[in-house]
């Protein structure tokens, strides 16, 4: 109820079943009243042979009417079989009726896959026959594999009252054997067909494509789709680096056997340049064919390059869209990556029209990120040379300062300015220990609608902000305070105006809560709820409104959503956003509703962390990128509908737009409506060939861990590589990294191993199961640590990290007080200042069926201090001879083949999916 829960109805359940195996079950189902008015009846067979038969009856209680009744029924699981049968009884006209029986088994061993189901009707005759069977296609005693398979399917359904009449049939046989995969498939209702399918695709060292056709029988027998796929390389091998494609899909007219719409694309690859063409042509009842549209897409993907350029035409070959996007090293590196990157971006939106020239959308910008600041701009200009829109973005993301800063402007004037910054008296930022300030700025027309300083600091879980400033002419202050105890944060948010003291009112309050399941409140596990309240103020606030906000964090998985209320409670737009920071890819989806407008919008970027274990197809490797955005708008009769998509993974590639736009109030001729849709694939299986893996870890020790760079180390690596003699394609991987601080104390009391290891954590700020403590001297009971020395060991697998626990590990006097805190006075001193190690686990991956041989601690130290420009002594252990790997196909199932072939282009390609979007998604987001 509204109000108060009322009963409604419930169940009391009873089973049994003794040694002998008998099955006894009773379920009474009851009203609210609780009074019964129905019983379901079980009684059955369990023998230890694992045969179940049953039988089971659902009667109504106040009518005493049997409704359904099974009988008959039995179940078993044996040798890799399951069967099923029972027969099924329906109250009809106040007495039990058979309707039909079935009988279903399923197959499900290694050596067959498949189905066998029958149907019965009420005088025992089949009306419905349908199998599956799946098995090797050569060797009956051979196990089914996903390279190795034959498949057959039949179905017939007949007309249960007239088992004469057939209703429908169909057949299909599959098989893939050799790289070779072929299947057809054909249907037929009451004797006449209703379509047929055949296909085939291979997959050789020179060959990859697919083949298809669709007949449909409606007057006659006529084709409906005809697709032809192909990858070749002039008789070489196919590899995603080096290729040719031809692909066209043909779609036709089933009553006449027409042609009406065809797709053609050609493409190739080679030295990391991607290069496609797509056309699109349809064909009138006059025989006449006219273009509906055409593109261009050029992508290169090398290591000092990821760029990408598409321009889409409409049937007059008028362009309607053109973007660009390039990402380049910094001055000083020789390889992309996302920390170390710069390039502009461009898109341009035309108006078809013949009469418009200049685009009606231009946006331009760039992006460079190097040092930790991450710079971004934009200009926007719509159907004007002028721009309506500069953005300008810094983001600063270094160890002792988080800066950021935009200003964005019109053709006028400024219209928002931001500047803040969080420090922490020279030592790591972090939220339990900051300082901030920051301004914020509006404009409109050079008039300042909102002016706000404000400066605060948050330690010792106690934490305030004091913002005061103008909006809208009128004064207003802000208190945003923090209250915090292990297992919930309170954050508060008041604004008042000000007019006078006296008269000073709230018009806004933000209140969250902060919760963890009863568990200390962390950053990456955690819960809130919040409220926002806007309250009408004299002539401050004309209006009111509320918001409700929700949020969580866990397992990398961020998620906000807001409601936002008017002042009479209705809901004018409501938001989700979702951020996914998971080992094999990061993903953005951004949903909103705004009701009055009849808007709806929903974007998604998906972009996988390098290459990595496939998400969706077992035991491969995948790098992917995806974006997408579909908005849909429909308001006084009026509508527009734009789709977007963008995938990219190790085996396909895809970018598919779709415009529909009511183009009533711009233009009678709705046939001009924009149409557009291109699609891009290509496939790769990285090393085709069988690599040689060799496997060491280095050991390094750096007086200043700052200075280490991994992408620099594999440069090092490499330059030790042999260069002549062959032209096998080599790989540098770095599989695992640890950063290990080591440092020796003196304490001048008696201090138990456990509080030592406990306390070195704490004031590190790392777990204790990162600390490993080594005892100087022991009493005679072995279990506490004399008055001399105690080593220590702090371990992680973050850089940044490293710099501050090697500054922490030195800190005695913050030593000393973590003892001090825990009731153990004692002086501390640090005998032997912190040092860091690097301990990196490499793989070299090659093609030479030789190998390479592992450098030598000599070369790999020289090749190291020259990319870090400073003097780095470098040991090398654990060295493995090269070992042989056998080739990653697209159909095998070898996850050691597949471990090598993920690795195989890391180094080059680790960032490209990110990179490939960046600028324009920055551009987007800014404009949004």
């Amino acid at each position: 109820g509204q109000d108060t829960p009322n009963h409604v109805g419930g169940a009391e359940l009873s089973a049994t079943k003794d040694s002998s195996g008998s099955l006894s079950g009773i379920a009474k189902i009851k009203d609210g009243e609780q009074s019964e008015v129905g019983r379901l009846t079980m009684t059955g067979q369990w023998p230890s042979s694992g045969l179940v038969s049953y039988s089971a009856t659902l009667t109504d209680s106040k009518n005493n009417e049997e409704l359904i009744k099974i009988t008959e029924g039995k179940i078993s699981n044996l040798d890799g079989t399951l069967n099923k049968a029972a027969t099924l009884h329906i109250s009809s006209e106040g007495s039990l009726k058979k309707v039909g029986s079935g009988d279903m088994s399923v197959y499900h061993g290694k050596k067959k896959l498949g189905w066998h189901v029958l149907a019965n009707n009420e005088q025992d005759i089949n009306f419905l026959d349908t199998k599956m069977e799946v098995k090797h296609p050569t060797d009956s005693n051979a196990d089914v594999k996903i390279d190795s398979f034959k498949l057959a399917f039949d179905t017939v359904m007949k007309n249960p009252e007239s088992v004469s009449e057939e209703l429908v049939k169909a057949t299909a046989i599959a098989q893939n054997q050799n790289q070779a995969a072929s299947g057809q498939i054909a249907a037929f209702s009451q004797g006449k067909a209703l379509f047929s399918a055949s296909g085939t695709a291979k997959n050789t060292s020179t060959e990859k494509g697919m083949a298809a056709k669709v007949k449909v029988d409606v007057i006659g027998e006529h084709e409906l789709l005809n697709a032809v796929i192909s990858f070749t390389n002039s008789g070489r091998e196919v590899t995603m680096d080096t290729f040719t494609q031809q692909n066209s899909i043909v779609v036709k007219d089933p009553s006449k056997g027409t042609e009406i719409l065809r797709v053609t694309e050609s493409g190739s690859r080679a030295s990391g340049v991607l290069r496609s063409n797509s056309r699109i042509t349809r064909t009138g009842d006059s025989g006449q064919t006219e273009q509906v549209s055409k593109g261009s897409l050029n992508v290169t993907m090398t290591a000092a390059e990821y760029s990408c350029s598409y321009s889409q035409y409409d049937h007059e070959d008028r362009q309607v869209f053109n973007g660009f996007g390039q990402v380049t090293p910094p001055s000083g590196a020789s390889e992309v990556t996302f920390e170390t990157m710069t390039g502009p971006y461009h898109i341009r939106v035309y108006d078809p029209s013949p009469s418009r020239i200049r685009p009606v959308v231009d946006l331009s910008g760039g992006a460079a990120h190097t040092n930790g600041i991450l710079d971004l701009t934009s200009v926007l200009k719509i159907d004007s040379d002028t721009p309506s829109a500069n953005v300008t973005m810094k983001y600063t993301h270094q160890t002792a300062l988080y800066g950021f800063k935009v200003d964005v402007t019109n053709a006028d004037s400024s219209v928002l300015v931001i500047n803040s910054n969080a420090t922490n008296q020279g030592q790591a930022v972090s939220f339990d220990s900051m300082d901030v300030q920051g301004t914020l700025n509006v404009y409109d027309a050079a008039k300042t609608l909102l002016s706000l300083t404000g400066s605060g600091s948050n330690r010792n879980n106690d934490g305030s902000v004091q913002i005061s400033g103008s909006m809208d002419g009128k004064g207003i202050d802000t208190v945003i305070a923090l209250g915090s105890s292990s297992k919930q944060y309170d954050l508060t948010v008041t604004a008042k105006e000000r007019v006078t003291s006296s008269t000073a009112k709230n018009f806004a309050v933000l209140a969250l809560t902060m919760t963890n399941k009863g568990q200390a409140v962390k950053f990456e596990s955690m819960d809130c709820v919040g409220n926002l309240s806007l309250i009408k103020v004299a002539d401050f606030l004309d209006t009111s409104g509320s918001a409700k906000l929700k949020a969580s964090i866990r397992d990398n998985v961020y998620q906000l959503s807001s409601t936002i209320l008017n002042s009479a409670s209705t809901a004018v737009l409501a938001e989700q956003i979702t951020l996914e920071d998971k080992p094999k890819h990061k993903a953005l989806t951004v949903i909103a509703d705004i009701p009055d407008a009849e808007l709806k919008i929903n974007e998604w970027l998906k972009v996988s962390n390098g290459i990595v274990d496939s998400e969706v197809y077992p035991g491969f490797k995948e790098v992917f990128m995806g974006a997408g955005a579909d908005v849909k708008v429909q308001q006084g009769g009026a509508y527009v509908d734009v789709t977007t998509k963008f995938a990219f993974d190790e085996s396909t590639m895809s970018w598919a737009t779709h415009e529909k736009v009511d183009m009533s109030t711009y233009n009678s001729d709705k046939s001009k409506s924009p149409v557009a849709i291109a699609d891009f694939r290509f496939q790769d299986f990285a090393f085709s060939k069988n690599v040689a893996v060799t496997k060491f870890d280095s050991e390094m020790a750096l007086d200043d861990v700052s200075k280490f760079d991994q992408t620099k180390f594999i440069e090092a690596v490499k330059a030790t590589l042999p260069t002549a003699g062959s032209s096998a394609r080599t790989n540098v991987v770095v599989e695992s990294i640890k950063f290990k601080v080591e440092a020796e104390y003196s304490f001048s009391g008696t201090v138990s191993e456990s509080i030592a290891r406990t306390s070195i954590a704490a004031t590190a700020g790392v777990p204790e199961s990162a600390v490993i403590v080594t005892i100087g001297r022991r009493l005679s009971d072995g279990r506490r640590l004399a008055a001399t020395k105690v080593s220590a060991v702090i371990e992680t697998d973050n850089k940044e990290a490293a710099v501050v626990i090697t500054a922490a590990a030195a800190d005695k006097d913050a030593l000393q007080k973590t003892f001090q805190a825990r009731g153990m006075a004692m002086s501390v001193s640090v005998t032997k200042e912190p040092k860091t190690k690097i301990e990196v686990t490499v793989a070299i991956v090659s093609e030479d069926a030789a190998g390479v041989t592992a450098p030598t601690k000599e070369a790999l130290a020289q090749q190291v201090s020259t990319q870090l420009d400073t003097t780095v002594q470098v040991e090398t252990k654990n060295v493995q001879a090269p070992v042989t790997v056998a080739a990653a196909k697209p159909q095998a199932t070898s996850t050691t083949a597949q471990a090598a072939r993920g690795n195989s282009d890391r180094a080059s390609k680790g960032y490209c999916n990110l990179l490939l979007l960046a600028p324009l998604l920055a551009g987007g987001a800014l404009l949004q």
